[in-house]
């Protein structure tokens, strides 16, 4: 049976991919510039200081990175074009976590927020791992996915019930706004270099991670692929602590880059997303304070707007593989 080949492992870069990079990087600097901008304008008048403008738009890239390279990560790990982090319960359990906090000791610092965070988006993975294993199904993307989505629905309705229970509206405000949780100080001195090598890290290891299919069955997870999944975790506690859970980003943008760039290497992937990952949440946060910048409409329902028929159309795929392969 031929593996898929939707998820490349080739290290030639087609002459094409360096020019999509670029050019999508000069639309992100330009949007940043436009980000930068609407703050300080909107901001003057209302609560933010032009201090916490940039930091706003610096969240915003943060955000966009880590979830569209936590998606490809986990995609490229999984051989799976449906997994990311808030279809596989990462998300979720990330913000499951930070309200847990929140009602209970609100008082946390910083760092230990942190450490609950990737706790709780590692639980969460874990849980949708564990559920897709009682599946009887016998397809493996298919049963993965079944298993995050029925986790994810598991995990938001508690957040539900607990958000009805204990009246948490500041920590929904925060949830569903790019507002983001703690100073200034903290996100610049700790979460973007935490960003920055984790990409690093997931970027130089990507063509070491074993796949079941290419290695001894006896070994079925290497090192590398060990410490990528980690820093998948990392960096998705980053973006929900960032900016709530922000669904389906990581199912966006490797579908667009693998469309657009034909297929190419990981690593390029990896970088493509960085960057289409920041330009996109760049994008919409633009878009929601033009439509309303006093009450700043919410990012994350745009997100799953935008990223429903993306997913919807993996599933179709992946379905109709399935058929044609059992037929």
């Amino acid at each position: 049976m031929s593996r898929s080949t939707a998820i490349p492992d080739a290290s030639a870069t087609p002459q094409r991919v360096p020019h999509y990079i670029v050019m999508v990087l000069i639309i992100g600097v330009v949007l940043a510039i436009v980000e930068c901008y609407f703050s300080v304008t909107i901001n003057n008048e209302n609560f933010y200081s032009r201090y916490s403008s940039i930091f706003r738009t610096l969240g915003c890239i943060l955000v966009g990175a880590c979830l569209a390279v936590s998606g490809t990560v986990m995609q490229y790990i999984s051989r799976n074009t449906m997994t990311s982090p808030s279809t596989m319960g990462l998300t979720q359990g990330t913000a499951l976590a930070l309200c847990i906090i929140i009602i209970f000791s609100p008082s946390l610092n910083q760092w230990m927020i942190m450490v609950w965070a990737i706790a709780g988006a590692a639980l969460g993975g874990l849980f949708a791992y564990s559920i897709a294993k009682l599946l009887p199904w016998k397809v493996k993307s298919l049963r993965q996915i079944s298993g995050g989505i029925m986790a994810v629905c598991i995990i938001t309705c508690i957040s539900i019930m607990m958000y009805s229970s204990y009246s948490t509206i500041d920590y929904i405000d925060h949830l569903v706004n790019p507002i983001m949780l703690g100073s200034p100080r903290f996100t610049i001195w700790v979460l973007l270099p935490v960003t920055v090598v984790a990409i690093l890290i997931c970027w130089s290891l990507s063509l070491r991670v074993q796949h079941r299919s290419d290695a001894v069955r006896s070994v079925s997870l290497s090192w590398a692929t060990l410490i990528c999944m980690l820093m998948v975790i990392l960096m998705t506690s980053i973006s929900t602590m960032l900016a709530g859970p922000l669904g389906l980003v990581g199912i966006i943008i490797p579908s667009i880059l693998r469309f657009f760039l034909k297929n190419p290497p990981i690593r390029w992937l990896i970088l493509g997303s960085a960057i289409y990952g920041s330009v996109l949440i760049l994008g919409l946060d633009i878009i929601s304070r033009t439509i309303d910048p006093v009450f700043d409409i919410s990012v994350m329902p745009i997100t799953v707007i935008i990223g429903a028929p993306f997913l919807i159309y993996q599933i179709g795929k992946e379905i109709e593989k399935t058929i044609l392969r059992y037929s």
